[in-house]
């Protein structure tokens, strides 16, 4: 998606309605007058994210003056944008839920919903906008759930500071002592997240017309899978299936297809754990299952027993599993992990992630993920001999087991 500057232009082209002084923006753009308290001076830029390249897109940047500023571009239909103001050694960010309208936008620095390292998240306060107006009633439907969960994770951000140190000083025994505290502290958070999930859900079903649940449903494509995703999404009228996020539904269901029961499975080659060149194509012939993994993912390995009696009960009868690991940042944790679980039996490869850090964090490659629509883990995909992928599952047990159950004719 290209994005022209428009910011002089828009500023010419005020139009005045009907009733005089009253401001008017030209079709397909926003405008936003802010105030912030705590800083006087400096920049300021609004963003959004491209997402078919899925990086950062500055659509205006401004000067901060005596704590005040105007930002203005683009805006197709109502979306998600990231006010950033930069400072020496701290990045203060806002999001918006964006219109075509004029929105004022305060903030204060004092505000902040949350401070890890040097980034610290603001609270804004917006008007004119219609569609953050109907975000925030939303939000209030989950802010009893989110101020559990921001409790736990003031601890959490704390204890990931230590994680991240011990990390750099390579203290494997502290290192792993914090990262079973984390996990410890997400499973405390997590009958709050399905709370959270349990209201969005109905939110999305009860509101088929609405850019917000287009906007929730954009995030839950994954989660829901293909049919209950086609099936919100064949609710919603042509105005909001045309909408970004409609759109971004829209595509993600496209791609999901492709790596979804009843496709042809996407061939890959790379060079596996022990050095050696692995094809998928070799395998046609047999039932593989593709185990998307990684050493950090806790239900992933916490998974690897079971998969092993799987794959000692059927191995003999032309079942391969084949781990895509994610862990191309850390190949020593992969090797570590393939070992300590004892999962060297069936072939091992790594996912591919490229990434250009050299300003910031760019992917430049997603690997073979890209192609099965990987957006969690674990993710395994089951495929029959023919090369159609017959299975798509998650970390619940039951459903892979009785589909090998069937395939193989027990």
């Amino acid at each position: 998606m290209n994005y022209i500057h428009i910011s002089g232009v828009v500023a010419s082209l005020f139009l005045i309605g009907c009733n005089p002084g009253k401001k008017q923006l030209p079709e397909d753009t926003f405008l936003i007058e802010g105030r912030i308290r705590g800083i006087e001076n400096g920049e300021v830029k609004i963003t959004c994210t491209d997402m078919d390249t899925r990086t950062s897109v500055t659509l205006d940047s401004a000067q901060i003056e005596n704590g005040k500023f105007t930002l203005e571009g683009p805006l197709a239909s109502p979306r998600e944008l990231n006010l950033i103001i930069p400072m020496e050694g701290t990045t203060y960010y806002a999001r918006i839920m964006a219109d075509q309208s004029i929105m004022e936008v305060k903030l204060d620095t004092a505000g902040f919903e949350r401070k890890m390292n040097n980034y610290v998240s603001l609270i804004p306060e917006v008007t004119g906008s219609g569609f953050q107006e109907g975000y925030g009633a939303y939000e209030t439907l989950i802010k009893p759930f989110r101020a559990k969960i921001s409790g736990i994770n003031k601890s959490y951000d704390r204890l990931g500071e230590l994680y991240i140190a011990a990390r750099k000083e390579k203290d494997s025994a502290a290192e792993e002592t914090y990262k079973v505290q984390l996990e410890e502290l997400k499973q405390d958070m997590e009958p709050f997240r399905q709370q959270i999930d349990s209201v969005t859900d109905t939110y999305i079903v009860d509101n088929p017309g609405n850019h917000v649940s287009a906007y929730l449903m954009s995030m839950k494509v994954a989660t829901y899978g293909l049919e209950k995703s086609s099936a919100v999404y064949d609710r919603m009228p042509p105005e909001i299936q045309n909408g970004f996020y409609g759109t971004s539904v829209k595509n993600q269901l496209d791609k999901l297809k492709k790596a979804s029961p009843g496709a042809e499975a996407a061939l890959f080659a790379a060079t596996d754990i022990n050095g050696e060149e692995l094809k998928l194509a070799d395998y046609r012939g047999q039932y593989v299952l593709l185990d998307f993994w990684a050493s950090w993912c806790v239900p992933c390995r916490k998974g690897n027993p079971h998969l092993l009696k799987l794959y000692k009960k059927y191995r003999d009868k032309g079942f391969e599993i084949i781990g895509i690991s994610d862990d191309d940042s850390n190949p020593e944790a992969w090797h570590k992990a393939v070992e300590k679980d004892g999962i060297g039996v069936w072939k091992h490869v790594l996912r591919g992630l490229k990434v250009d850090r050299s300003e910031g964090y760019k992917i430049l490659d997603y690997g073979i993920s890209e192609d099965y629509d990987i957006h969690y883990l674990p993710t395994k995909i089951l495929i029959d001999p023919r090369g159609i992928i017959i299975g798509r599952y998650d970390s619940e047990e039951d459903p892979l087991d009785a589909r090998l159950r069937e395939v193989f004719g027990e």
